[in-house]
Order: structure tokens, then sequence, then C-alpha cells
């Protein structure tokens, strides 16, 4: 398990934080930009994917003719009519921020408030700012046949349309839930036009007063320090989408709970403003930079989101039915131990140039608090101009990264169609970190289990022919390194460094190395390796296990030869009694190790070697680089060795 020193919240880009506010305030135009933008264009060719349904493939037809935009319609006069249920207004007219709303016809039912309150709050010449109108109403319920939504920010214009919309509870700014029986969506962006719609949308446990604060200004001239939640819950589904390079998305479901926000100290709107200007912030002047990154860094910590979840993912490319993909779910969720964890599972994806498979990717422990204190401090300055220490403060520290279920089949460009694609695949990958200093884990631990490939009889790379040669067919290998430094010892322990393969066998290397300060982790690169140079080896453990990779040797040599594998092994193991005593000086302690070994060749098992420094402050690099017989140092070393 990874264990994080310091708990923060982990919040998303800048351009996110007005996407996921929007899935609260307008879903549909939020959905319009985010599947233009965030849909990845697909290979060239994939596999068919089922047809759609008739509700999920209905939002997607082309949208004709185009509708109009809610800025350029004409505004009809509002009217208030009393009903026997409650009231009928007309000509609904209304912003939050960057939206503008329209509602043609909406019925209120079950309100406390008379006509001329009601009417003060919801005809669109009220001079009642917005957030004081969404506060001041109640009723039990409002219904419209359609609303209208219109979103123009830098990146385009979103305009959505929702259909059956159902508003309960509405009382003190809030609202209890939100439901729209589907609509669709038409986003104009620079990166081109993606249209499509969805098959239904609900949001609960709204605090409507809060959202509608958010864009302006605080009152009081200073925003809150803690962030309150704006809603409960929203899901969306039956997602379609035709967006720009001719690429087609489709979501089965997009949900979400605990979307907090707080207004930044001059509004979401002014604060976004901040974002316009060059997009190479290094080659603009520095007030430039620190303007817009201080205005990123404003819409980061203004809000957070518990979780958000998409599952049943497709996309392709319209004109090639061969290419694209699906993800059977994306997940995000902020962990109650601090840090968040993004999740991938069950992605595919093919094209012309192969095919590929996921089960699951993670990222957990995703800390961005000091990131974000270190940007907002070095704003204003140039990449060139930082330092290796500020470079480092900036990079966000990832707790845990995991891959399982990797299956790949690829040919490269040029190939035949009767070439033989290349295969491979991997088990599972893991990379965890913990105890971060200076940015950096002090304790690492890395795994690659089942890294797989076929192996041809007739392959051309050097070590796939030894392989075929030694009678494998398939290559089966994994690694393992778990390390990591004991401040108080001054000492990095090598838990594991190992490597093994199916049918081959294992080595495992274990060891202490000491006199190791904290200025190994010191982003100046001479101060960490004076750091490096002064460590000193302690202990070294080694473990050799034959899995059938000595034998296979043994075999091919005996063919080569033409002599018998028992008579090769005989002459191996004599040869290692005689020979490794005379390389290393024919101590007492070579002969320990040059008869362990003769034993292993004899009879392959298990070999295990252990070496320890006589002084306990270990041997180090200066010792080696100073010694006038390098083989002198290993009176300095306790040997033993044994075989199983």
């Amino acid at each position: 398990m990874v264990r994080f020193t310091r708990p923060h919240r982990t919040r998303l880009t800048a351009a996110g934080a007005f996407a996921a506010l929007s899935i609260a305030l307008a879903p549909g135009a939020a959905l319009a930009q985010g599947l233009s933008i965030g849909v990845p264009r697909p290979p060239a060719a994939a596999a068919p994917r089922p047809p759609a349904t008739a509700a999920e493939a209905e939002p997607s037809r082309p949208l004709s003719p185009q509708p109009p935009t809610v800025s350029s319609a004409a505004i009809p006069a509002f009217s208030l009519t009393q009903t026997g249920s409650g009231y009928t207004a007309e000509n609904l007219r209304f912003a939050i921020g960057p939206a503008i709303y329209v509602v043609p016809r909406a019925e209120i039912r079950g309100t406390s408030l008379s006509k001329d309150e009601l009417a003060s709050l919801l005809d669109p010449k009220s001079a009642v700012p917005i957030a004081e109108r969404v506060r001041r109403l109640a009723a039990s319920e409002i219904t419209a046949a359609e609303i209208r939504a219109e979103v123009s920010v830098p990146a385009g214009r979103q305009l959505a349309v929702y259909r059956d919309i159902r508003v309960a509870q509405i009382g003190s700014g809030r609202i209890a839930s939100v439901t729209a029986q589907g609509g669709t969506f038409d986003n104009d962006a620079k990166e081109g036009n993606s249209r499509g719609g969805f098959t239904r949308l609900e949001v609960a446990d709204i605090d409507a007063g809060l959202a509608a604060s958010l864009f302006e200004a605080p009152a009081s001239g200073s925003p809150p320090t803690e962030l309150g939640k704006v809603y409960g819950s929203f899901s969306v589904e039956g997602i379609t989408s035709d967006g720009p390079n001719t690429a087609r998305a489709r979501i089965a479901r997009l949900a979400g709970r605990d979307f907090k926000a707080k207004p930044t100290p001059d509004g979401w709107i002014a604060t976004a403003s901040r974002l316009a200007g060059p997009t190479d912030l290094n080659t603009a002047p520095p007030e430039v930079r620190g303007r817009v990154i201080g205005g990123m860094l404003d819409l980061l910590e203004a809000f957070e989101i518990g979780s958000l979840e998409a599952t049943g993912i497709e996309f392709e490319e319209a004109q090639s039915k061969d290419s694209g993909g699906r993800i059977a779910r994306m997940s995000y969720g902020s962990s109650p131990r601090g840090g968040g964890e993004f999740r991938v599972e069950g992605l595919e994806a093919s094209g012309a140039g192969g095919r590929f498979r996921l089960a699951s990717f993670s990222m957990g422990g995703i800390s961005l608090g000091s990131t974000l204190a270190a940007a907002r401090e070095l704003a204003g300055a140039r990449a060139e101009d930082m330092s290796a220490a500020d470079m480092r403060r900036l990079v966000p520290f990832i707790g845990a990264i995991r891959f399982s279920g990797i299956a790949a089949e690829t040919r490269p460009d040029g190939a035949k169609p009767d070439d033989r694609p290349m295969r491979f695949s991997i088990g599972s990958v893991e990379l965890l970190g913990d105890k971060p200093v200076e940015n950096i884990p002090s304790d690492l631990r890395f795994g690659i289990r089942n890294v797989s490939t076929p192996i041809a009889p007739d392959a051309r790379d050097d070590t796939a022919k030894q392989l075929a040669e030694l009678g494998y067919d398939r290559l089966d290998a994994s690694l393992t390194a778990d390390l990591g430094w004991n401040e108080p010892g001054q000492e990095i322990v090598i838990r594991e460094i190992s490597a093994q393969g199916a049918g081959m066998g294992r080595v495992i290397i274990r060891g202490l190395v000491g006199n190791v300060s904290r200025d190994i982790f010191n982003p100046d690169g001479a101060l960490a390796s004076v750091a490096l140079v002064g460590a000193a080896a302690k202990s070294l453990d080694v473990t050799v296990e034959n899995g059938g990779l000595f034998e296979r040797i043994l075999a091919r040599e005996a063919r080569r030869q033409s002599r018998g594998p028992d008579d090769l092994r005989r002459e191996w193991g004599m040869a290692a009694a005689v020979a490794i005593p005379i390389l290393l000086g024919g101590s007492p302690q070579s002969k320990i190790l040059a008869q362990a070994v003769a034993r292993f060749v004899a009879k392959p098992g298990r070999l295990s070697i252990q070496a320890r420094s006589k002084d306990r402050g270990g041997l180090g690099f200066t010792d080696y680089a100073t010694a006038s017989d390098p083989l002198a140092l290993l009176e300095q070393v306790e040997i033993t060795a044994t075989a199983e």
C-alpha cells in the first residue's frame, strides 16, 4: 500500500473547471465542449462496434435546419399568467455566468410567492441580481417542454437544447432535483464543429444560489476560504457526438458526485478573462505569464470533484468503420487518505497499424498541493530562468501507477499482408512511490510481470535467435525492484532486485548501502553526485535459482561439440573449481565460492552467495578507486556461498 505524508485535494485543469461547473448549470453545453475536445481521434482501422439502439442513435442525427443561436433570436415579451394549479410563465430569459438560458414556456406549481413577487424574479428585465433571484424563488415544481442554453467562451460557442425538464422542490436557493428527458447540443469551436445529444439528464441536491454566485466577485470583497457543495450528484445517459475530424463518440453514462466550488477573488468570469493571451507562455513577458498562470491557479483552487465516471465509451472515425475502439469505464475519485485516483478499464483500440488492449490502468495518490503552491510562486518565471529545484517542485507527486492485461499486435509501415505481425503482452506493471524527499520518492517499488512475446523459429534478432536455438518458442519474463532510504541509518536498503523467466530461472539481489545522506536527493546535481560517491556497500546477497535455462544451454553446447551432456557438465564443474580461485587470487573465500559454483554446475538448483564488509562502515567507491590491487579488497570482505 502507498502512504501519503500530506493529504491534498486533487483538482482538474482550468479548462475543466468551466466544463465541470457547466455540467451542473448547462450539462448539454458542457458535453458539447468536452466531447469535441476530449474524444481521441481513433487510429486508421478498428473492430466493428455493435449497432446503436434507436434511443442512442436519434440524438446523433444531423440537426437540420441549423437551430438559431439564443443570442441572435428575437426576444419576445415576457408574460406571467395565473392558472388553477399555479402560474404559466412565457418567454423567460436569464444569464448565469457565461450561459444564457431561454425558456419559451414554463409551468410553476406549489409556490407561496404572489404574482408580483414571482414576476420580479422571472422577468428578464428585473434589476434583482440573479443570485438573489435564485435564492428567493420558491416552488414545489417547475416544468418546461424545452430550455435552450448558449455558452460563449474563447474556445467557441456551445448551444444546448433540453427537453421535458422537471425541477423539483425549489427554495432558499436550493433545488432537490433537475431532470431532462433528452436533448441535443451543438458546439462551434476552433477545433471544428461537433453535434450530438443525450437521452436523459439528472442532477440532485443543487445549491443554485452558490452556483449563481460563483461567476461574480464576492459582495464582501473577499472570497470564502472553504469550498461549498454545488451539487450532490449528476448523471447523463445515452450521449452521442459527431466531432471534428470525422470522429464519433458514444458514452452510455456519465456521472459524478460532490462537486464543490467557491468564488475566486474577482469571480470566475473575470478570472477566466485573465487566461486570454499568447499560448506560448515561455516567450511571453513575465507580467503576462504571471497573469495567465495566476488566473489558472485561482480556478484550479476554486473547485474539486468528489468522483467522476464514464461507462460504455465508444469512438470511431466516421470515414472508416474499422478504425476506433471502446473503453468500458473511466473514473476519477478522491481518496479519504488524501490524493485522488484516476482509472481506465477495458480499453480496446485498433487500426491499420494494429490492435491494442488494456484491462486496467490507474494512477493513485495524485497530489497537487505542493505543485500549485510552487506554480503560484514561480508564475512569472521562464523555464530557462528556473533552477533544477524549482522545476522539481512543479512536478506533481503520484503515489502509484498500475497497468494490467496489456496485449498488442502491431504491423510496421510498409508491411506485406502475409508478414507476421509483432505480438506482445504484459501481465501487469506497478510503480509505487512513498515518503517523498525533495519531491522524489525515497521508498520505491517497480514490478513488471509476464512480459511475453512469441519467438519465431526464423527470428532475425540476435537475442531471439539464441532463444530459438535453446528451444524456446515464447519469452515470458518478469522484473522487480524494491528499495528504500532509511534516514536514521543513512542507508539505502535493497529489499529486492530480481529477474526471472518462465522455463529459465530467477536471479535475486538484496543488499545494504551505507553512508547515504539526504543530499542524494538534492536537486543540485553536484551535491547529489558527491553524496553518491561517498556511499559504501555494507552487504550483498545474490541468489540464482535454476528453472531450466542451464540444462538448455548445456544441451545446445553438447550438440555443437558432439559430446554427451554429462561429460560436458563434469568439465564445466572442474573448470569452475579451478578457475575461480585463480581469478580471485586464491584466497580461502575464493575457494569457498568456487566449490559452491562447482556444486551448482554439477547439479543446478539454488546457488546463494553472501558478501559482508568487515568494516562496519562498508566498502566505498573511494576504497576501490585508490586500491593498488583491486583483488586485495577481497581481504576486506567476508564471503559465504552454498549450493542446494
